[in-house]
């Protein structure tokens, strides 16, 4: 944090307008933006490892360098005639990835809490997120956005309800929130698996099976895996 400071620190100190200021700007800045790019550039270069593609690798690289590189030449060029004015829009544009950031977090405590637990949370972000487009965006935006904002805010609320309903009769999907109600709700058809936990195991069962000449299916589980779950629920049971 210290160094990508002293570097920040540095590009700014840069005469703006020469060739020479913009060229080190660009190269510290590339020192800053390092970590955004990481991600992407790590994938592209376990690829190129495991294909040994040089050529493929090569035009990877290269895209992922023109993804980059030409938005912000365009931006440069157009002298910032491209970019948006500051306003208030940008208070919404940081509210709208609050939320977003919000539903991540809780889409991934759902490998970890139980399917109802994980849906009454939906049930309150949707609830916030009403509290907000029916509050504060309706009474920043126009007169003529401000029933637009108010009717969106009133149609996440009630479905902030349904979830929140649909939470403690003990339902997971945010879908179908409310399936069966009325009915008395039948278990769920599933498949019983035998657990293994070692590769004798794995040998014994699968001896045991070819004695009685039976079909043998490995699934590897793991309670935070959402492909696991989707399977256990959909692809198993038909």
């Amino acid at each position: 944090a210290a160094l990508q400071s002293r570097i920040n620190e540095l590009s700014s100190r840069q005469k703006q307008g020469s060739l020479v200021g913009t060229a080190v700007m660009g190269a510290l800045s590339s020192l800053i933006v390092t970590a955004c790019v990481a991600p992407p550039l790590v994938a592209a270069l376990a690829v190129i490892g495991q294909t040994g593609d040089v050529l493929r690798g090569a035009a990877a690289l290269f895209a992922l360098s023109l993804g980059m590189g030409a938005p912000l030449l365009l931006l440069g060029a157009s002298a910032g005639k491209l970019l948006p004015k500051a306003g208030a829009w940008m208070d919404t544009v940081k509210a709208v990835f609050g939320l977003m950031f919000l539903g991540v977090a809780i889409w991934m405590l759902g490998r970890l809490l139980p399917g109802p637990v994980t849906l009454g949370l939906w049930g309150l972000l949707a609830l916030f997120t009403a509290g907000y487009l029916g509050v504060v965006a309706a009474r920043n935006a126009s007169p003529g956005a401000r029933k637009l904002w108010r009717g969106a805010g009133l149609a996440a609320a009630l479905y902030g309800v349904l979830l929140v309903v649909g939470a403690l009769r003990g339902h997971d999907n945010p879908l179908q929130p409310l399936a069966g109600l009325g009915t008395a709700r039948e278990p769920a058809e599933r498949v019983e698996f035998q657990r293994i936990k070692s590769v004798a195991d794995f040998e014994r069962e699968l001896a045991s099976a070819a004695a009685a000449g039976r079909p043998v299916m490995l699934d590897f589980y793991a309670d935070w895996c959402v492909s696991c779950k989707e399977m256990e629920h959909y692809t198993f049971p038909d």
